[in-house]
């Protein structure tokens, strides 16, 4: 079922070696560390988005089924269809451009000004999953959009099995177990199908409340944005 181990490479080696030899490191006495402005308006802004009371257009559990093309391009194409997205967040205007919406301390000081579609062929490419959730926040933000629980525990399974898979692979890479080491394959091979599952159904969720917005269908269900009234009261500025 499984296919034959390679050879252990010279890091596997080296850090068994490191595992074999450690030695007591002498407790670092506690130091309080400020935090960052950054830090604080990262954990603000994750209190406010939960009490928004807008709800999405299509839940993420459904999102392929409401845009099955979009969903298959989301999966293959991934880098592309967040640069398409996030374009469409800013409606078009690329000078309102921020490297990770903001959200990151590198926002604001890449030069994305001078060059904002070359920066966010770069965003997309190197740092794929913070521009997806970029895109999230600014679309729950501008429009108070919240998520369901069902999102939330989907996002937060994601989450979950790729850290248990890391914590596998390290534990395989320490001790040369064989069944660690195979039960490490199989959670990075589930981690990593749920990961491209849940952002093409993210990627998805968020092209299907833009369409709404922007008129290109209707509304799916009650209780979401009336974009009519946004547009009106100059909401896409």
């Amino acid at each position: 079922f499984f296919l034959p181990r390679p050879r252990k490479s010279n890091l596997h080696i080296f850090l068994r070696r490191c595992w074999a030899r450690r030695k007591k490191i002498p407790r670092i006495p506690n130091i309080k560390i400020k935090m960052s402005d950054q830090k604080k308006m990262m954990l603000e802004s994750a209190e406010i988005r939960k009490s928004y009371e807008q709800n999405w257009n299509t839940p993420l559990l459904t999102a392929c089924v409401a845009d099955p093309l979009c969903c298959c391009t989301s999966f293959f194409c991934t880098c592309c269809a967040s640069y398409s997205i996030r374009k469409r967040v800013l409606y078009g205007d690329m000078s309102r451009y921020l490297c990770c919406g903001g959200h990151c301390p590198c926002s604001g000081k890449m030069g994305e000004k001078s060059c904002p579609e070359f920066c966010l062929c770069l965003e997309t490419v190197c740092c794929f999953t913070q521009s997806v959730a970029s895109s999230r926040h600014m679309i729950q933000d501008e429009f108070h959009i919240q998520n369901t629980t069902c999102d939330n525990c989907l996002i937060g399974f994601m989450i979950c099995i790729n850290q248990l898979a890391c914590i596998f692979r390290i534990l395989a890479c320490l001790t040369g177990n064989d069944a660690i080491e195979q039960a490490a394959d199989i959670l990075t091979c589930i981690a990593d199908l749920t990961y491209m599952s849940v952002c093409a159904c993210m990627q998805t969720q968020h092209k299907v409340e833009l369409d709404v917005r922007d008129g290109d269908r209707p509304k799916l269900k009650e209780g979401t944005v009336d974009y009519s009234r946004h547009q009106q009261g100059g909401g896409g500025g």
